[in-house]
């Protein structure tokens, strides 16, 4: 009479893995200031690329849950706004330290 309730995340897709915190090593602490926002600028663009592919399988009918396609597209406005952000802070320092006197 009714259908079982399936698995949220059934469909298997990967998630992203978004987070920028990082725990310090001796590798990591080698790493420069562009590195570091060259991976986020890197995961920014993951984000945007699974948000269009889960949204290719939905139009061709694939089998994925539209929870997983709203939500890969919300963290993908997200990655972008904190790109543009970040983006608009570096040229923001850069400015000013052009700026200063010595």
């Amino acid at each position: 009479m009714f259908e079982p309730i399936k698995a949220i995340g059934a469909s298997g897709i990967k998630p992203i893995d978004m987070s920028f915190t990082r725990e310090a090593s001796k590798k990591e602490s080698t790493e420069g200031f562009g590195s570091l926002f060259s991976k986020a600028f890197s995961d920014a663009n993951k984000a945007m690329f699974y948000a269009g592919q889960t949204g290719r399988i939905v139009a061709a009918g694939g089998n994925i849950e539209m929870h997983e396609v709203s939500i890969a597209g919300q963290k993908a406005k997200i990655a972008l706004h904190l790109t543009t952000q970040l983006t608009g802070k570096i040229t923001q320092a850069c400015q000013q330290l052009f700026q200063m006197q010595l």
